[in-house]
């Protein structure tokens, strides 16, 4: 008899104010909540700035869940009439390298590319952060031109829609 566990498949769900407290823990240090939040916020992110964050840019958060437990965030907002913006992509730290992210980002574009109102999918990453540049341009995300010195890439996926009635 086999008794070890099927792997369990990841689920996407809104972020809940109930896990802003959760979420905020996983920024370890003062350098990754700047990166992660930007230059206003400080180290330790506390659940009321975590609001405020969210509430700023009247943005929606996802989060990626396996089985109960949340491994991975990301804000989500229109950026115009035929656009999502992406932001404060976020995988808990014991969870990272380990293809949570990827998950959250190909659980989104499933879910976005339904929204018949979207056409693209855009994300800005640190031009320094290898990592991420290469899980969006595995993800089919392209560079759009910046100005030179810029410290962040902004990324595109253009949404295609199944053919079909």
């Amino acid at each position: 008899m086999n008794l070890t566990a099927a792997p369990m498949h990841p689920t996407l769900r809104p972020a809940a104010a109930s896990d802003h407290a959760l979420i905020a823990a996983w920024l370890s240090d003062e350098a990754a909540t700047r990166q992660w939040a930007g230059g206003e916020v400080r180290h330790p992110l506390r659940a009321y700035e975590w609001e405020r964050l969210l509430e700023q840019a009247d943005g929606h958060g996802r989060v990626l869940l396996v089985g109960d437990e949340p491994v991975a965030f990301v804000q989500c907002e229109r950026a115009g009439p035929d656009s999502l913006q992406l932001s404060r992509l976020l995988v808990r730290p014991d969870r990272r390298r380990q293809g949570h992210g990827r998950a959250l980002c190909i659980a989104l574009i499933d879910e976005f590319t339904a929204d018949a109102g979207l056409r693209a999918i855009t994300i800005a990453v640190q031009r320094n952060d290898i990592a991420a540049r290469n899980l969006f341009s595995r993800l089919g995300f392209q560079g759009l031109p910046a100005p030179p010195g810029e410290s962040q890439l902004s990324l595109r996926r253009m949404l295609r829609r199944p053919i079909g009635p």
